[in-house]
């Protein structure tokens, strides 16, 4: 009787650790990793175009790679030009893409696919520092929705899931032969060329960060260095090499800028920033007291391998150019990689609860899923609205884009949503010539034709170019006399800030709304405009007024 009372009583108290065991186990953390990415996926299900600032133009020369040379129209505007650019990942996945389902569906299945990546590789990650899994994979996702998806550098977010599982790779097969080590790290540098260049830059100054932990740790010989050595100079300096012989965006490197200081610190805080205002203050702060907590109660801590990697991504970080050339934004991207790779070297410690932490993250990730998903749904209704504007641009059209220097079009705390590409959508629906959508010859494999390529305006009113409209709509009517594109309707699609608008008889009100403006340019104006200078000597008045006299006396 008393051997089975106290079986009777011993099962309630052996339910509770099975059921911990069960959840600790490394199928339920699996579990919970396919549980982040479906919450990840749920603001960009029911939204067909990613509110975000670059997005709608990639999305438009994907639709004319892909469709634009059997379409009437597109071709006087456009023509393909594939070369060897490093940032090609999301035109060579969603070109064929686009071809057998419609663009926005293929965009949603990229961005769900990079989001997979990013969360994989980041728990991928730290799989590999720890040996084994554990709840604090889950971390790396709280960053899937950052700034640089609200600015809509696709590509490089791409890279970012490649630098985190390459890292993974990097470490695990440490101790494996050369030759397979030299071929995963072959492949994944080509993804990474492919992707971005800065993220393959970044990933090689990890992953030799990591080495030479180990090298001092393990007072590592010469031949083994050596061989890590050549095991990851030896691929990249291969890329390099057809990136500085073949590629024409080595030009890109010729001319180096750089942010104050203070500006640069300011990208650190601005790393959630999405668009959310408040949301993301909130999200932010969460996510520090939440991490804040692990580590003074000493329930995680670094993985000691990865220490010298975060210092060093810190360093690069504070003197990291800007931009070269046309490439801007290159330390912008740095403070996620460093977040995001910092995140997934935090190991457990004695104490640690697995169970309370991946609760906590999966309420996080919820949270952070629902907030975004409310936002993108209101931000869509405003897109189509000033798309519903646009379509009064009809086919065959130029559209102009500029923007007021106050009018917050790359502000993500501001916006509600970003509105300078929004033009570009319209070329999913008709041939325009927009002369915002992406085409730099070391950037993009598409480009302008003829003297379309030559339209050279300010995209910012308000600087010593273009004072105010009055200036833009000028430039904009000479220059379409000088190119010869007068018969060619021409509109300007202006971002507008606070306050009233002082136009040129150059320009036509078309649509004015809170935010933007829609304007038909109307070139001839000029030749009675008695009031019309230039504050800059990018189109000479002489060549100006000949091309007046002459377009006045054949119209």
């Amino acid at each position: 009787m008393s051997v089975v009372e106290s079986d009777h009583r011993t099962r309630p108290r052996a339910l509770p650790q099975a059921l911990r065991a069960a959840v600790n186990s490394d199928r339920a953390v699996v579990w919970g990793l396919w549980l982040a990415w479906l919450l990840a996926c749920v603001p960009i299900i029911f939204v067909p175009v990613l509110p975000a600032v670059d997005y709608p133009d990639h999305l438009a020369r994907i639709y004319i790679l892909a469709h634009g040379m059997q379409i009437p129209g597109y071709a006087q505007f456009y023509h393909p030009h594939w070369a060897l650019l490093p940032n090609l990942a999301f035109d060579l996945a969603m070109v064929p893409l686009a071809k057998i389902m419609p663009v926005t569906l293929a965009g949603q299945l990229f961005l769900s696919f990079v989001f997979g990546l990013t969360i994989y590789g980041g728990a991928r990650l730290n799989r590999a520092l720890l040996g084994k899994w554990s709840w604090l994979a889950l971390i790396p996702a709280l960053l899937i929705y950052n700034r640089i998806l609200a600015y809509g550098f696709i590509n490089f977010l791409f890279g970012l899931g490649l630098i985190l599982l390459a890292l993974a790779f990097h470490v695990e097969q440490k101790k494996s032969s050369v030759g397979k080590r030299l071929a995963i790290e072959s492949l994944f540098m080509i993804g990474l060329f492919a992707s971005h260049l800065v993220a393959l830059a970044l990933y090689v100054f990890c992953a030799l960060a990591y080495d030479l932990s180990g090298w001092i740790a393990e007072k590592s010989g010469k031949n083994e260095i050596l061989k890590d050595l050549a095991v990851v100079c030896a691929p990249f300096f291969i890329l390099l090499a057809a990136f500085v012989f073949v590629s024409p965006t080595t030009g890109e490197a010729s001319k180096a800028e750089f942010r104050p200081f203070l500006q640069r610190l300011r990208l650190l805080h601005l790393t959630l920033q999405t668009g959310q205002g408040m949301w993301d203050t909130l999200f932010g702060s969460l996510i520090v007291l939440f991490i804040g907590w692990l580590l003074l109660a000493k329930k995680v801590r670094l993985a000691p391998r990865m220490v010298i990697c975060l210092v060093g991504l810190t360093a690069l970080f504070l003197v990291c150019p800007t931009g070269f050339k046309q490439a801007m934004n290159v330390d912008t991207r740095i403070p996620l990689v460093l977040t995001i790779v910092g995140f997934s070297m935090l190991v457990p410690s004695e104490g640690f609860k697995g169970t309370a932490v991946g609760a906590c993250l999966l309420a996080l990730l919820g949270f952070r899923a629902a907030t975004t998903a409310i936002h993108y749904n209101a931000w869509d209704e405003r897109q189509e609205e000033v798309l519903a504007d646009l379509r009064q641009v009809p086919a065959g059209s130029i559209l102009l884009v500029t923007r007021h220097k106050d009018s917050h079009a790359f502000d993500a705390v501001a916006w509600n949503p970003p509105l300078m590409h929004l033009g570009c959508l319209l070329l999913l629906e008709r041939p325009i010539l927009s002369d915002d959508l992406f085409t730099i010859p070391t950037q993009q494999p598409l480009l302008k034709n003829g003297p379309y390529a030559n339209i050279d305006l300010t995209a910012k009113v308000g600087g010593t170019r273009a004072r105010d409209m009055q200036d833009f709509g000028r430039e904009a009517a000479a220059e379409s006399l000088k190119l010869g594109l007068q018969n060619t309707p021409e509109y300007v699609f202006y971002v507008r800030a606070k306050g009233p608008v002082k136009l040129p008889p150059e320009l036509t009100p078309v649509v004015v709304r809170t935010g933007y403006a829609i304007y038909k340019v109307n070139p001839m104006a000029l030749a009675s405009d008695n009031n019309f200078t230039l504050p800059s000597n990018e189109i000479k008045e002489e060549h100006i007024a000949g091309e007046i006299e002459r377009w006045s006396g054949s119209n």
